[in-house]
């Protein structure tokens, strides 16, 4: 599937960074949690961005109805994106 390219304000990108879930996604890279690493991989860094950008709830439902992740997939995804949560409270 090809990206189609968007342009976000610095100040959105830089919020998104640091929300970014480093420890996470090194984690998950080390564990090797299936076949779909990729995917969760993606999520995290999607939403991310989403928080920073208002664009949290569309990329959250996708990520609720996508087939290709299981439940522990996603509860994985919901984990730290309460941790990204928190750090953009922290931030607030």
């Amino acid at each position: 599937m090809r990206r189609i390219p968007r342009n976000f304000p610095k100040g959105q990108l830089a919020l998104a960074r640091a929300l970014y879930p480093k420890d996470y996604l090194e984690t998950i890279k080390s564990v090797d949690i299936g076949a779909s690493d990729q995917i969760v991989l993606g999520y995290l860094r999607a939403i991310s961005v989403a928080l920073a950008s208002q664009d949290f709830e569309a990329v959250y439902d996708e990520m609720l109805r996508d087939e290709r992740l299981s439940d522990g997939e996603r509860d994985v995804i919901a984990t730290a994106t309460l941790e990204m949560e928190r750090r953009l409270l922290a931030l607030l």
